[in-house]
């Protein structure tokens, strides 16, 4: 986190319906974008599933991972990578005041997740 010049901001505890759970923190980039850093139980099928617009398949190292964008914000990006029993989800929000605001969401979002998700242990 310090390498990307990112500050805690809180913790992201979520319950959505269907039983779907986000537990992680909140990230902020002093003048510029935000993230949170969630682990969930969405699967990347689960995500792709939704069909949402730009959504494009990678992998980091070893894990295969995808990047989605939802028709109605289009200054933010979910990176979704795959672990044991769902995702290491990170959503980013880049909004135009931002100092950031001139690179892409998921650009930021991709960066974010290839440098955090090589540190997952293989078992997770």
């Amino acid at each position: 986190m310090e390498s990307l010049s990112l500050e805690p901001t809180s913790p992201k505890v979520f319950d959505g319906s269907g039983g779907i759970k986000w537990r992680g923190c909140g990230w902020v980039k002093p003048s510029g974008y935000t993230v949170g850093i969630t682990a969930t139980n969405l699967t990347l099928g689960m995500v792709r599933a939704k069909g949402f617009p730009d959504t494009r398949d990678f992998t980091i190292g070893l894990r295969s991972a995808v990047s989605t964008r939802r028709p109605d914000d289009s200054e933010a990006c979910w990176v979704n990578v795959d672990m044991k029993g769902g995702t290491l989800e990170f959503l980013l929000n880049n909004p135009p005041y931002a100092s950031t605001s001139k690179t892409d969401a998921c650009e930021l979002a991709r960066g974010v997740a290839e440098k955090i998700a090589p540190s997952m242990p293989a078992s997770a």
